[in-house]
């Protein structure tokens, strides 16, 4: 999505953006997410939203530490990704190879001369 300019963006993807970024700014400035203040800010950005994305932002983030989300990098620890890695692919053994003696080449002398 980041190579993406952001008018061919569809609307549902850029109203969650803008309110995300909201969002964002709120958490840095300490504030309360409601639904006035997430309002607020996109209106003094310029921006305009849904207002089913506000209130589905607002109700989300009630009372929630946003860092928590920030944190966890998708969702997800990376304790349990790691699992879901190693139950969706197993591990595949690895045969070492053995090096193999180099053969010395017997340089000749040649006389150039």
């Amino acid at each position: 999505m980041s190579n993406l300019p952001i008018a061919k963006l569809d609307n549902g993807t850029k109203n969650q953006l803008i309110c995300s970024y909201a969002a964002l700014l709120l958490h840095d400035a300490s504030s309360d997410m409601t639904e006035e203040k997430l309002t607020s800010v996109i209106n003094s950005s310029g921006c305009k939203v849904e207002p089913v994305f506000l209130r589905m932002f607002a109700k989300v983030l009630k009372g929630r530490d946003l860092s928590q989300y920030l944190s966890c990098g998708g969702g997800s620890s990376s304790q349990s990704n790691a699992k879901t890695t190693e139950v969706a692919a197993p591990k595949e053994e690895k045969k070492k190879e053995e090096p193999k003696p180099e053969e010395k080449e017997e340089e000749e002398d040649v006389d150039v001369g």
